[in-house]
């Protein structure tokens, strides 16, 4: 079980010992059985008819380690798609990185380790910048530093 539905199985089994210290044991335990029902319909959950509390705190339980392993799905699902995401735009800047440094050397020859560590340290809208200027450009610097 895990810690989520450990701490909800306890916080039940209070509230049963300390409904069974009273004479209205039986209807105070048909009563919070049905609020949790009631709580849990509210969230889109049917649970089965019971008026045992027991009953209901391991429905309980079962039910919060579903939801735990569902929310932990889902951020799985979403951290892989955002992982995905980025690494087609490191990829595609890489590749923008490698067609800027391939330009400028049909160009103007040899280019600098220097230049070479600006552009792959460039985001991709910077990258298009410079690939749209490399076309007019009189020299290398011109390409990085716009015109006076």
């Amino acid at each position: 079980m895990s810690t989520m539905g450990a701490k909800a199985s306890d916080v039940a089994s209070k509230i049963v010992d300390c409904y069974r210290e009273r004479e209205e044991y039986e209807s105070l335990e048909g009563l919070f059985c049905e609020l949790i029902r009631e709580a849990f319909t509210w969230n889109g959950v049917k649970l089965p008819q019971s008026n045992n509390l027991s009953e209901v705190n391991n429905m309980l339980a079962t039910q919060l380690q579903v939801w735990r392993e569902e929310w932990l799905a889902e951020g799985k699902a979403k951290g892989l798609a955002e992982g995905e995401e980025k690494g087609w735009a490191e990829g595609k800047a890489e590749g923008k990185a490698e067609a800027l440094a391939c330009l400028l050397e049909q160009r103007f020859g040899a280019v600098t380790p220097s230049w070479l560590e600006r552009i792959r340290g460039a985001e991709l809208a910077r990258l298009d910048l410079w690939i749209r200027r490399v076309i007019a450009a009189p020299d290398v610097s011109s390409v990085f530093n716009p015109p006076s």
